[in-house]
């Protein structure tokens, strides 16, 4: 059986930069200690990512597939994923985080794709806010994306491929002007790593606009021109990325569950 268990925030000296993490739902939530220009990330913030975590997972959320849920996060567990806590952001690290061995030595160990980012702007107040809601979100759909999805849905969500219905489905949003892939434009074309990338944030953007959360947790309640302010609810999705829908109603929430809103402020 999966394990649905998580853990205190535990203190650590055996993962390098990183003095402090909490394994949710088996995935290992760490967060930066001080380094360079930048604070340590805070307690406060890496329980409430945990807590993002559990309500992106729960077992007894509508249209949840428990069986095909257990299996998948068993199979997060297994291949050992780490999701990476900043302060601030990657880039704001003077020295850089890039070339850093110690950092490198621990993302060398564990599997991972993405960094969550404790905006400073934030730090101290009540909840979330906005801004940190959907940095929270976005980024542990990244990674669910690229480790718990294709676990049990490999077919759908393949990430390696021209092939798919992730990858249909982002070709039938560029197409219909749901999604707009511009912004990706400087990712580099090699090892499949451009059509990666759009697979990533499309499913993200889908995935938000489905739940209704582009309005709610967007500042300014649009992430256009990236994704088209016509289709922030699924019938709008239905009509054109019919294919969009079909991955997010047959598949992706079979897993994923969606959040009360209220849980994350």
């Amino acid at each position: 059986m999966a394990n649905f268990n998580s853990s205190r925030l535990i203190a650590s000296n055996s993962l390098g930069p990183f003095d402090r993490y909490i394994d949710v739902y088996g995935l290992k939530i760490a967060g930066l200690s001080d380094l360079g220009s930048q604070a340590k990330v805070s307690d406060k913030f890496i329980r409430q990512i945990a807590h993002t975590a559990k309500q992106l997972l729960q077992r007894n959320a509508p249209g949840i597939n428990i069986s095909d849920q257990e299996s998948a996060v068993k199979a997060l567990e297994a291949k050992s994923v780490l999701q990476i806590v900043v302060s601030g952001s990657y880039s704001e690290y003077n020295p850089s985080l890039d070339g850093n061995t110690d950092l490198d030595k621990v993302r060398d160990r564990y599997e991972n794709i993405d960094v969550i980012g404790e905006l400073q702007s934030e730090k101290g107040s009540i909840g979330f806010g906005d801004s940190q809601t959907t940095e929270v979100v976005e980024h542990l759909l990244h990674t669910y994306t690229h480790f718990l999805l294709p676990e049990i849905y490999p077919d759908q969500f393949n990430l390696d491929e021209k092939k798919g219905l992730l990858y249909s489905a982002l070709t039938e949003a560029i197409s219909n002007g749901v999604f707009d892939p511009s912004d990706y434009s400087d990712v580099s074309k090699e090892d499949f790593q451009y059509e990666r990338t759009l697979m990533t944030e499309y499913l993200y953007c889908l995935a938000y606009a489905e739940c209704g959360f582009t309005k709610a947790f967007v500042h300014g309640g649009s992430l256009a021109p990236e994704w088209s302010d016509g289709h922030l609810d699924y019938i709008s999705i239905k009509r054109d990325n019919p294919l969009g829908h079909e991955l997010y109603d047959k598949y992706f929430s079979n897993i994923i569950s969606k959040p009360n809103a209220d849980d994350l402020l």
